[in-house]
């Protein structure tokens, strides 16, 4: 007998496939006449969207009953699958008093579970001569691997388990800390302080990548929890990126993930608003130099692409005639799923803030074209970059849900998800995005008081 969970999961399949273009349907098998016909939960009936084409590709992203976030795209260049989980918490998401723990407990689920030995799914894939890779991020944590076609199948439940019951042991998680002690943290362009206060996260200031003592010391018990609280499929989107069309691809996907129960999506939504205003808020750090400027970027694909056009553009401009003759303004991206920033450094004039807020106007204007022709440059790079299974699941596991009504189906354009096409539908900068060309929208490094030395009293 069916069971209730499974029998939600196929009528939910039911109803996505009955809402996907016709092109991405296989031929009905043949039936028994006395097959009685499965109850299916229908959506709101809609106009059928365009069947894809070469420059309007559809593809899958809904969310399952269980909260997990499924993304399906169909590439036939290669007879390759990609396959990435990527889980919405981070190094930013660690307690306070256990700094390092997201960053452990991810390197824990290479332990294996009930259905997998302790590196067993990456062992699954090598021996197929498959690989895999691994990215902690400070609020996205990303588990990847590139297969033959023929292994998706097995793929798709090497990941519908991944989460499911980690083995945990004292054993086990000693081998866990001293993995994760090895892994160097990233070198950003912006220190800590400077990429919090601009995110508005406080979370970011510390490194997460350094196991603490209070990590070490958890308890069997305790880490079995943490993993159920902080790395669950309801915080977690499921990319997957293979020749065949992904509404057949979802039917394996729905009966791997149909025995999970019920569950609501927990994954924070890391936007934030810069506050904005004509001035820069101001951090004081011995780690950067004065002149500093930081801005979040949007974590989302368009907001990151739009990022890279203003950073761009800046950098094309030529010095104008009333700058200082050694003045200098470069622009360069610390580039993150969620907690990118725009990092900008004026040197040489005579007012930092003066300066840059010149340069941002003349991006705004579209001064010597800058803005124009960058759009296109970084629009070209955005499609020449995800033309490759594993850096288009990448992409797409960046890619913000945007709180589409449930009644317009599964079934979406691809582009939305990409930023490639963002930036070349408008000429200007988006008002969403706006901020990026606000100087009172960034942070800057201010001057760190150096400590007075202890003195005797005169």
């Amino acid at each position: 007998m069916t069971s209730a969970p499974r029998r939600r999961g196929r009528a939910w399949l039911v109803a996505l496939v009955a809402a996907a273009p016709a092109s991405l349907r296989a031929a009905p098998a043949a039936e028994p006449a006395s097959a009685p016909a499965e109850p299916a939960i229908a959506p709101t009936p809609i106009d059928e969207p365009a069947a894809p084409t070469d420059d309007a590709p559809l593809v899958v992203d809904a969310v399952l009953p269980c909260g997990v976030r499924v993304i399906i795209a169909q590439d036939l260049t290669l007879p390759v699958a990609a396959i990435a989980l990527a889980i919405e918490t981070g190094t930013e998401d660690d307690p306070a008093d256990a700094p390092g723990l997201v960053h452990a407990l991810a390197y824990h689920l290479f332990q294996g579970n009930r259905e997998y030995a302790p590196g067993g799914i990456a062992r699954a894939v090598h021996g197929t001569g498959g690989v895999t890779s691994f990215a902690i991020g400070p609020a996205q944590i990303r588990y990847e691997s590139l297969v033959p076609a023929s292994m998706l199948a097995d793929m798709i439940a090497a990941e519908a388990s991944r989460l499911r019951a980690p083995t945990v042991s004292e054993t086990l998680w000693k081998d866990t800390l001293r993995w994760a002690r090895r892994d160097r943290a990233r070198t950003w362009g912006a220190p800590a302080a400077l990429r919090a206060a601009a995110h508005q996260a406080e979370g970011l200031r510390h490194d997460g990548h350094a196991v603490s003592d209070s990590v070490a010391a958890l308890s069997e018990r305790a880490v079995s929890s943490q993993l159920a609280e902080r790395l669950g499929y309801d915080r977690a989107t499921l990319v997957i990126v293979a020749p065949d069309a992904p509404a057949l691809v979802m039917n394996t996907v729905v009966l791997a993930f149909g025995d999970l129960p019920p569950a609501a999506r927990t994954a924070r939504d890391r936007t934030v608003t810069p506050p904005g205003g004509g001035v820069p808020r101001a951090v004081a750090t011995k780690a950067a130099a004065p002149g500093t400027f930081v801005w979040p970027i949007p974590a989302d694909t368009a907001g990151q692409a739009w990022a890279d056009v203003v950073c761009g553009a800046m950098n094309r401009l030529r010095r104008a005639t009333h700058e200082h003759a050694r003045a200098r303004v470069r622009c360069s991206i610390d580039d993150d799923a969620r907690r990118g920033v725009m990092v900008v450094k004026v040197n040489g004039a005579d007012d930092a803030q003066a300066t840059l807020r010149d340069r941002l106007a003349r991006v705004r204007d579209d001064d010597e074209s800058a803005l124009s022709k960058e759009r296109a440059v970084v629009a070209e790079r955005l499609r020449y970059a995800v033309r490759t299974p594993l850096a288009l699941a990448r992409h797409l596991a960046r890619a913000r849900s945007p709180g589409r009504d449930p009644a317009a189906g599964p079934m979406r354009p691809a582009a939305e998800l990409l930023g490639a096409d963002a930036v070349l539908a408008s000429p200007t900068v988006p008002t969403a995005y706006a901020h990026l060309l606000d100087l009172g929208a960034a942070t800057i490094a201010a001057p760190a008081a150096d400590p007075k030395p202890a003195g005797k009293t005169p």
